[in-house]
């Protein structure tokens, strides 16, 4: 659960996205509230890759309720609460997919095939596996998961690629949305272990535009860059560029509900769209307790496609961690957001916004 304090208010004649007066701050977008983001059951059996002399399978099955439903929603999979009913509170499976390692297919080969979460990204989105309790623009408006199947073969110790097809970014392959999608992506290790980079074209498929969710059947291009300087302090940056066609123009909108795009949301601006956007996390373990992360990014709403607000956008955050024992942690953070050209924050009606928010997290 988490809740925060902010500069931006609800405004009651901002329509239907009234309540979310956070937007685009992702994800407590409620003002002034407590809430309960997200209560998560999994059960996972992960495939043994160490070994080399047989085939290995695994699962993982995850059960979600809380507010931050709002974000994973897959469209034909539980989505009428959000797309139809708007509910503030509902469940989803962000996660359901089995996994079959073969270990003579170069250094081992994995075959994922199911629903799974968008490969590339660098934050996640259950909260015990994020840098964070909020999470970047770059993160929040791209693509978040997908159906389908994705290959990961180990080339050598330093090279892995991926190939995969899905039916298309937070769709069913069943809804009539779908798009047939191919992903590949190459990962590079330095023999030191210090620094990774990793590259995905992901659901290149044209970029026409479809009327679904968020993703709208964006296309994406990303790359990511970590390195570690110490034990103790380590650095992660992401960048990436997307780009669809065809959108159709909206007349008088100002922002989109809970600052996501929705299936009848489109560009302010129509034709074809395009954004781009670049975060970078550095992360200092200060105690086996405690931990700093700082976060800094730019994000370009080019058309306002991804937010409904065309502006240049950028934000400052900074969180502590800390752990009272192994299962029981809160993260504190403050966090700075502006827009450059259009006001964005409050319903479009600020340039900037401050939040400053918590979250708790217990492990059971």
């Amino acid at each position: 659960m988490g809740g925060n304090l902010s500069t931006s208010q609800n405004q009651p004649g901002a329509a239907s996205g009234a309540l979310y007066g956070n937007a685009p701050y992702l994800y407590s977008q409620v003002p002034g509230t407590l809430q309960l983001h997200q209560a998560d059951l999994h059960a996972i059996r992960l495939p043994d890759t160490y070994q080399t002399d047989h085939i290995d399978w695994g699962f993982r099955i995850d059960a979600l309720y809380g507010q931050d439903y709002r974000f994973t929603t897959m469209k034909g999979l539980f989505s009428n609460q959000l797309y139809v009913n708007n509910q503030q509170y509902g469940y989803d499976m962000p996660m359901i997919y089995g996994d079959l390692y073969i270990p003579w297919v170069a250094q081992g080969m994995n075959i994922r095939v199911g629903r799974f979460i968008s490969v590339p990204d660098i934050e996640a989105q259950l909260a015990p596996d994020n840098y964070m309790f909020s999470h970047s623009l770059l993160y929040g408006y791209d693509p978040y998961t997908q159906m389908g199947i994705m290959a990961t073969i180990k080339l050598d110790k330093q090279w892995t690629v991926q190939f995969g097809l899905t039916a298309g970014n937070d769709v069913a392959p069943w809804d009539p949305d779908a798009r047939f999608s191919p992903t590949a992506c190459i990962q590079w290790i330095s023999a030191s272990n210090k620094d990774s980079i990793y590259g995905c074209g992901n659901t290149i498929n044209g970029a026409q535009f479809v009327p679904s969710t968020g993703g709208g059947n964006v296309n994406q291009l990303v790359a990511t860059w970590t390195h570690s300087f110490s034990q103790t302090i380590n650095m992660a940056t992401e960048a990436w560029y997307m780009w669809q066609k065809n959108v159709p123009a909206c007349s008088g909108q100002t922002n989109t509900l809970g600052g996501i795009s929705l299936p009848f949301g489109c560009a302010p601006i129509p034709g074809d769209t395009q954004e781009w956007a670049v975060v970078n996390y550095i992360n200092w373990q200060i105690s086996p307790k405690d931990s700093l992360s700082f976060r800094n990014e730019y994000f370009d709403d080019i058309n306002g496609q991804r937010t409904g607000i065309a502006t240049r956008y950028v934000g400052h955050g900074v969180s502590w961690t800390h752990f009272f024992k192994q299962n029981v942690l809160i993260r504190p953070e403050f966090v700075y957001q502006y827009a450059l050209d259009n006001p964005a924050f409050q319903q479009g009606t600020k340039f900037t916004q401050f939040v400053a928010a918590m979250d708790l997290i217990i492990r059971f």
